[in-house]
């Protein structure tokens, strides 16, 4: 169960007329066949009480290749400030999901550089199977940031490698929403 709110009434505009379109997959970590659902709900806000508008942002390592029988770590630096016209990233996290499967043992997120160079915005250690999403009052602030870094660790107890994907692959991603100009 995750529940991606915002605080200060902070909100995503969704257009009128617009389709929402979802993507969940679910993972069994056990032996034994699990039969379940899920359910998407959306709460809203009526425009007069909205004091922040946020845009989602997403970040994938796509590339993974993790070998057999060890632990490895996958880093991914994006520089996505010649995006904004100060040419510094001008946004403040509000919200972060991690993502990974049964294998990863970590993930982080932080500024790349800046005031907050290397100053965790999360790091979260262990799989439990839960969501893990992290919302943030007060949000923050990437004002001077120019790369963005992310990445996950995994231990891998198989003989075989482990790539991106679903089942018994793996995935290092995040989802973000941000007070921003723009969304990535």
């Amino acid at each position: 169960l995750d529940n991606q709110r915002f605080p200060n009434n902070a909100a995503t505009r969704i257009p009128p007329y617009s389709r929402v379109i979802s993507d969940v997959h679910l993972l069994n970590t056990g032996d034994k066949d699990v039969t379940g659902n899920a359910t998407l709900t959306i709460y809203s806000l009526p425009k007069e009480e909205v004091n922040v508008k946020l845009a989602p942002f997403h970040m994938d390592y796509s590339g993974l290749a993790i070998p057999p029988y060890a632990t490895s770590r996958f880093t991914g630096e994006c520089d996505i400030a010649g995006q904004f016209p100060s040419g510094k990233l001008a946004m403040k996290v509000y919200y972060v999901l991690p993502h990974t499967h049964a294998l990863g043992s970590r993930f982080f997120f932080e500024a790349a550089d800046g005031p907050a160079s290397g100053e965790p915005i999360i790091d979260i250690s262990g799989f439990n199977g839960e969501a893990r999403g992290r919302y943030y009052d007060p949000p923050v602030d990437l004002a001077g940031t120019t790369n963005l870094r992310f990445g996950c660790e995994f231990t891998n107890p198989r003989a075989d490698s482990v790539g991106w994907g679903f089942g018994d692959q793996e995935m290092c991603e995040f989802l973000g929403f941000a007070d921003a100009k723009m969304a990535f």
